[in-house]
């Protein structure tokens, strides 16, 4: 079974950070494997039009857990005006930490477990999104990566990961 993943971000750092390796707005960014420089050979061969994202060096448990096929959804900001904003399943995981690449994008070593996306920018309106994933109204993730668990999931009908995230995207 995989798991979906929601990050709060926070404005400043999505504004800052979305550009970068996720995306703006409607447009998604694409990345090859040349874009990454000297980290190309990290990236499996055939792997293209990906975005990339990096979590805090605390998030060590959430990188260890996470398996290719998860979902990963990233809140920009809280409350009425706030949301997620994109939208991504994992299709590739960099082992070990990457201080060095998380440097090279985000020009800091904050965010030392990178891994590859693919996905949509969707703006996902926030208390739309707590409704659909059963949490309370006053929930607040600020600066912290959670998993939905299957208890969740279940409690709220979904059987799938998979039918979770097209209720949340309003697809269902």
């Amino acid at each position: 079974m995989m798991t979906v993943y929601f990050q709060h971000v926070g404005g400043q750092n999505s504004a800052r950070d979305f550009p970068r390796t996720i995306g703006v707005g409607n447009d998604v960014r694409k990345f090859t494997p040349s874009d990454l420089g000297q980290f190309s050979s990290l990236i499996p061969v055939g792997l293209s039009d990906f975005q990339v994202w990096g979590i805090p060096g605390g998030a060590a448990g959430v990188h260890e857990h996470l398996q290719i096929g998860d979902w990963f959804l990233l809140a920009s900001s809280l409350g009425d005006e706030g949301g997620v904003e994109y939208v991504g399943k994992v299709v590739h995981i960099l082992q070990g930490r990457q201080s060095e690449l998380s440097k090279r994008l985000w020009t800091e070593d904050r965010f030392p477990w990178v891994f590859m996306l693919k996905g949509e920018m969707r703006h996902v309106p926030w208390p739309q999104f707590l409704s659909r994933i059963g949490y309370a109204a006053n929930f607040d993730p600020r600066g912290h990566t959670f998993g939905i668990s299957r208890q969740k999931m279940s409690s709220k009908g979904y059987v799938t990961d998979f039918d979770l995230i097209r209720s949340v995207l309003g697809e269902s």
